[in-house]
């Protein structure tokens, strides 16, 4: 599990605008999200903006009167063991 930043705002289309802070090391999508609970708030759809700043566009799944409470808390993305046991290896 790791932090991908802050809900910004959540679009009509029912994604949350997440601001990633850093350089994406690898293509996140279709990987879930979650909150600090460990809950499944979203899966991750596409990533825009500038490649210094960029934005996580994050699929919704939970309802959307309740998604609109996450503007402004952290949202964590959940690797799967695969990528996570490669970047370790990686490492060191």
């Amino acid at each position: 599990m790791r932090p991908i930043g802050v809900v910004e705002k959540v679009t009509n289309s029912r994604n949350f605008l997440v601001r990633y802070r850093g350089p994406v090391e690898y293509d996140p999508k279709d990987l879930k999200v979650v909150d600090e609970e460990l809950r499944v708030v979203g899966v991750v759809r596409d990533v825009i903006g500038p490649v210094d700043a960029p934005f996580f566009l994050v699929k919704v799944t939970i309802p959307i009167d309740e998604a609109r409470s996450y503007v402004g808390r952290r949202l964590y993305l959940l690797e799967p063991p695969s990528l996570l046991a490669r970047k370790l290896r990686n490492s060191g």
